[in-house]
């Protein structure tokens, strides 16, 4: 919160009311009813993978899940704190905590492949904005890092079998003989051979890709609808192409559920587009205000569901 302190501080904060007001309590609703009806296309993806992986759940089961997901993201740091909830509802349901923990882990992969796509896809329209300076090292950077975060996770079995072989009759590191460091090798191998047999697999892999792309293009087009709501011109190809930077350092766990991170890449990034400062902190505000309450179904979700473990709980014999 300190981020957005700062940046807020710095605000013209009349111009900034003014824009947020203009937008109204209207269009405040639509946006996190958007942002809500995302959630049913995230869980059809986590469900795919669920199926791909040969542990199927029921729909409404996984949706609700999401849901409940959805809305401690908003409460934890990086915007990704609700997919430990995920694990432990799909423990629950009766998956081992290895295939809970892998197929969770994989959905948030398929996500981020998404994201990284998008961004290559945009490419022709980054290259014509002519970027340099900080905005490009950033944008660079977050999608290389991105890139290799994801290639690294989908070899990482090749990369261990490789790392055992150099190291086989030349040393032995004790830690790495632990049954504990063993399974969890074990469970990461098991992961990324999974995970790349689901990607070639008909028709699982391209339906997880095209959910993938269709969740982050949403997702730019609510910022889209957002920042017209103000009257501010930003185009449909600024929107999608600009905003998946935003998003991905908005994830880095340094802030709750990505306030001021995304605030101060929003108002760098969004510059490309010849937005102002103020204008897009406003569009930024109005976004996290909309996915704020866009995860707010999931917390009387999760609240209707202790509720039902506590009943039954005190009715067990």
């Amino acid at each position: 919160m300190v981020l957005i302190t700062v940046l807020v501080a710095r605000a013209d904060l009349s111009d900034l009311g003014r824009r947020l007001a203009s937008a109204g309590v209207l269009t405040l609703t639509i946006g996190s009813l958007f942002l809500f009806a995302l959630s049913v296309t995230t869980a059809a993806r986590w469900k795919t993978v669920l199926a791909g992986f040969r542990h199927p759940l029921a729909f409404a089961d996984v949706w609700r899940y999401t849901a409940i997901g959805m809305f401690f993201n908003q409460l934890l740091p990086s915007g990704m704190g609700g997919d430990g909830f995920r694990i432990w509802y799909a423990r629950r349901a009766g998956l081992p905590l290895g295939v809970a923990i892998g197929t969770v882990l994989v959905d948030r992969i398929l996500g981020l492949l998404g994201l990284l796509l998008l961004v290559i896809i945009g490419l022709p329209y980054l290259l014509s904005l002519r970027i340099t300076g900080m905005v490009a090292t950033i944008i660079s950077i977050s999608a290389a890092l991105l890139g290799l975060g994801i290639a690294t996770l989908l070899s990482i079995d090749r990369m261990m079998a490789g790392m055992a072989a150099l190291l086989q009759g030349r040393m032995r590191i004790a830690f790495l003989q632990r049954p504990f460091v063993a399974r969890v090798k074990e469970r990461l191998a098991w992961t990324a051979k999974d995970t790349r047999r689901l990607l070639w697999a008909l028709p699982y892999g391209p339906a997880t890709i095209l959910l993938s792309l269709f969740n982050q293009i949403a997702l730019g087009l609510v910022v889209l609808y957002l920042a017209r709501s103000m009257s501010l011109s930003l185009s449909p190809a600024a929107a999608v192409f600009l905003f998946p930077p935003v998003l991905l350092l908005s994830m880095i766990p340094i802030s709750l559920a990505g306030w001021g991170i995304r605030e101060g890449a929003m108002v760098l990034v969004f510059s490309l587009a010849g937005l102002q400062p103020d204008a897009s902190l406003s569009v930024s505000v109005l976004f996290g205000a909309c996915m704020f309450l866009s995860g707010l179904p999931g917390g009387f979700m999760w609240l209707l569901t202790r509720g039902n473990v506590t009943i039954r709980e005190k009715g067990a014999p």
